[in-house]
């Protein structure tokens, strides 16, 4: 989890930009395939609230380490 801290810092560099891209298509990849299999039901209502609770509890212990 402090690579992801170190490449937020420095993100210019080619191997923490690969880690930040590798990390944001790890937070969306819930979001596409549930998207897949409930795009025409009610369910992709119920996909978008997982991936929200997703992305944000990743979020929060990947940068701030709570």
């Amino acid at each position: 989890m402090s690579e992801i801290q170190t490449a937020t810092a420095q993100w210019k560099s080619t191997p923490h930009l690969i880690l930040l891209v590798a990390f944001v298509l790890f937070l969306v990849l819930p979001l596409t395939i549930g998207f897949q299999f409930y795009l025409r039901t009610d369910a992709n209502v119920l996909v978008v609230i997982v991936w929200i609770i997703w992305a944000y509890n990743w979020s929060k212990y990947s940068f701030f380490r709570e």
